[in-house]
């Protein structure tokens, strides 16, 4: 398709580079549309095949139809013409040698220059006019040349007589101003330039810590004869979700003869990090961890502290109840009114009296189907917690400017609770609490995460999956501040209760992942899918449709059923299915440097049946076709040749001996691009890859698996924290009951009906 168009549109070069938008006839616009039509099926196929890198100058000569629902046709003419021009520059180019990088900056250089013209985006509507402007004049310029004779300074001349306010465009202008450049002088300038380091001695220990205040993530020591480097490896899904975080520190040396000191020191500084690690984990015998008699404990002497006649002392003890309150540091309470400017802190006036609310908020993707925004199985991801604004009032009166650090906090906590039989207390351990008790009582780590606000920094991947009631993260938050509530405090936590009680939300309103499909929408895709699927493996049908009917139908069923990934070769071996244990073993995070084993994802009753008649289903195709598929591929078709596969045909189906002995016919794995394609052409809702993972973990949530076992099913468990850790005590069989019960509940309540095939073709073994 590519080639045909190609080979199209070059023949159509004399009929439209000359012409303006309002000099075409019937038959002129006729053409351009129906080479914009295809020019969009191209592009399209170039992102979902993620391959815009390398078709980076098919991308670019096809970006005119990127967008259909684009109505003006005037503007998608100028994209369209200036593609010609940039064409004959990118032929230019490359006759000069080592001009690869530039070849693909000239093609690229025009999608970037039509984006605001060809794509609505909001952030960008500021560039329409000059975007339209630059292409207009690089146009006129480029009309203008004698023989194709390119000269730079005649550019340079031209371009100043046109004024552009906006940055981006200036850029543009300055980038075709080096290209046109790099015409003239006939060559590719390769500029390498080495970094110089100024070598400084150790740091003394007062800079030590001043490097340490900073907190900065990749460098902590910098211009010295080492660095100690800190880092969070992140993996993304095809989707932009977080699927694994794992947190790594090393320490690095630069001077060459202390290098071979680097194998010593970054295992003991893994050592550590795994030891901080462990720290903050939500274990009743964590030192962190503080007993409700010791919180009430410290929250009499801090409210004691209100009364202080020092302010400082009064703001810094409201500071710290505060922190119990919201999981937040002292040290940012203090300046809370940057809290509000960052949006983490609302600030608003009732009863002629300042409240105070903390908006929780989960930073992940959004819904960007417009129709499926009216499905969502969650609405929003912010929630509002209310504080007691009359402990806001004593940080209001602290008029110091001076920011207090950590340590200056801990001291004046350490003053107040000496001989008091509570313990050490840090601002560590006060933002911690919210978290750990949270935890406790609900087992479930990202409602812990997100009342704490952990969820922000992207520490629990589940976080862009899951979701939740409103009511419950109300509930279990009130039910925490019982553990602030006492005698000093009582009229604090009344009043905080009854504005949650004031502001009651609707019941069904949830809180978590956008991409979650409600189930009526979920039921309403697999009743379509069935009909279509169900259809199509007959007998009266082609044997190719049957085969990738089928092939269809238990990739979304494995989707569903097993929670995975849309990977390719989704349903892999037959082998890999342990059907008596009710067992599937999946690797599918090879390419994380932290996690190279898999994981055991139980087999849910209506999955085993619908692999029993899948497997049915292929060994009769396999006998009665026998003769056939080894005339098509050569050799005796295999019940694994077939399991999980597909068969691609290029044009029509085959009918006749010859068309059948085509060599483009092939058997390969299904992949997530071959499904989306056959979706589309069944008409078919062709949904966004990942869309059941995010059903499925708020489906296992509603019905109440431990969270535990979900973070192990989706592979989203920690280093050390695994379900099945040498030291874990958990059960395989209560595994395998919790998550295959919970699955086959809800596909009894999503309707969802196993395939049914020709009775000729069914025997003893389905149920």
């Amino acid at each position: 398709m590519e080639q045909q168009f190609l080979d199209q549109y070059h023949q159509c070069k004399t009929r439209f580079v000359a012409k303006e938008f309002d000099d075409l006839d019937h038959e002129d616009l006729k053409a351009f549309q129906h080479l914009r039509h295809r020019a969009r099926q191209i592009f399209k196929s170039i992102i979902r095949d993620r391959k815009l890198g390398e078709k980076y100058d098919v991308a670019a000569l096809t970006y005119f139809g990127a967008d259909l629902e684009f109505k003006n046709d005037n503007v998608s003419y100028l994209v369209f013409r200036s593609s010609y021009f940039i064409y004959a520059l990118y032929e230019k180019i490359a006759e000069l040698a080592d001009s690869q990088a530039k070849q693909k900056e000239v093609f690229d250089l025009l999608r970037f220059i039509a984006k605001p013209l060809i794509q609505n985006i909001e952030a960008e509507l500021d560039l329409k006019d000059e975007s339209q402007r630059l292409l207009q004049c690089f146009i006129q310029y480029m009309l203008k040349l004698k023989d194709g004779l390119v000269t730079f300074s005649d550019w340079d001349n031209y371009s100043k007589n046109q004024v552009f306010n906006q940055t981006k465009i200036r850029n543009y202008l300055h980038d075709l101003k080096i290209i046109f450049k790099r015409l003239v002088q006939r060559k590719i300038v390769q500029r390498q330039r080495r970094k110089k380091i100024k070598m400084n001695d150790w740091p003394t220990k007062k800079k030590l810590k001043i490097f340490q205040r900073k907190q900065e993530k990749r460098q902590l020591i910098k211009s010295y004869p080492g660095y100690i480097r800190t880092c969070q490896e992140v993996l993304y899904d095809e989707e932009g979700d977080v699927e694994y975080i794992d947190e790594g520190i090393s320490v690095h040396t630069t001077d060459r003869s202390t290098a071979r000191f680097n194998s010593v020191l970054n295992p003991q500084s893994e050592h550590l990090m795994r030891h901080r690690q462990r720290r903050l984990q939500p274990f009743v015998t964590n030192t962190h961890f503080m007993s409700k008699d010791v919180i009430q404990h410290l929250i009499y002497v801090l409210k004691s502290e209100l009364y202080n006649d020092h302010p400082n002392d009064a703001a810094i003890a409201a500071a710290c109840l505060l922190s119990l309150a919201t999981g937040l540091s002292p040290m940012h309470l203090l300046q809370f009114q940057q809290l509000i400017d960052e949006g983490v802190l609302i600030k608003s006036k009732s009863h002629k009296k300042p409240e105070y609310i903390l908006r929780l908020h989960l930073d992940i993707t959004e819904q960007k189907v417009d129709i499926l925004k009216h499905h969502q199985l969650n609405q929003t991801v912010t929630h509002d917690l209310h504080l007691s604004s009359s402990w806001f009032e004593y940080i209001v009166l602290h008029e110091s400017q001076h920011v207090l650090m950590a340590n200056d906090i801990n001291k004046k906590i350490k003053e107040w609770t000496m001989n008091q039989g509570i313990g050490s207390i840090t601002v560590e351990k006060l933002q911690a609490q919210l978290y750990f008790y949270i935890f406790h009582r609900t087992f479930n780590e990202y409602i812990a995460h997100v009342l704490s606000g952990k969820d922000s920094n992207h520490e629990l991947p589940s976080s862009y999956y899951n979701g939740v009631p409103t009511t419950e993260l109300n509930q279990n938050y009130l039910i925490y501040l019982d553990t602030l509530d006492i005698k000093e405090t009582k009229q604090e936590i009344q009043i905080v209760k009854n504005q949650f009680e004031e502001n009651k939300q609707n019941l069904s309103l949830r809180f978590g992942s956008q991409l979650a499909l409600n189930q009526n929408y979920v039921s309403q895709f697999f009743t379509r899918l069935h009909a279509t699927c169900s259809d199509k493996v007959q007998l009266h049908q082609h044997l190719i449709e049957r085969i990738n009917a089928y092939s269809v139908w238990m990739w979304h069923i494995s989707l569903l059923c097993l929670t995975l990934r849309p990977r390719e070769n989704l349903l892999g071996n037959y082998s890999d299915y342990d059907l008596r244990m009710k067992l599937l073993y999946v690797n599918d995070k090879k390419n994380s440097r932290s996690r190279k084993d898999g994981r055991y994802i139980p087999l849910p009753q209506f999955f085993i049946q619908a692999v029993k008649r899948y497997i049915q289903f292929l060994n009769m195709v396999i006998q009665q076709y026998a003769d056939l598929l080894k005339y098509v591929f050569g050799k005796r078709i295999t019940l694994q040749d077939l399991f999980g596969q597909v068969i691609f045909y290029p044009n029509d189906l085959p009918s006749s001996a010859q068309e059948w002995a085509s060599k483009k016919i092939k058997i390969f794995a299904l992949k997530r691009s071959w499904v989306n394609d056959y979706m589309e052409k069944h008409q078919l809702s062709s949904l966004y890859n990942n869309w059941l993972r995010h059903f499925d973990m708020n489906i296992l949530m509603e019905q109440s698996v431990a969270f535990n076992v979900i973070q192990a099913i989706y592979g989203h468990d920690q280093r050390n924290q695994e379900l099945f850790y040498r030291y874990s005590s958990a059960s395989l069989p209560q595994y395998i009951n919790q998550f295959t019960q919970s699955i086959d509940r809800m596909i009894k309540q999503l309707h969802i009906e196993h395939l049914s095939i020709s009775l000729t073709t069914q025997n003893e073994g389905l149920s």
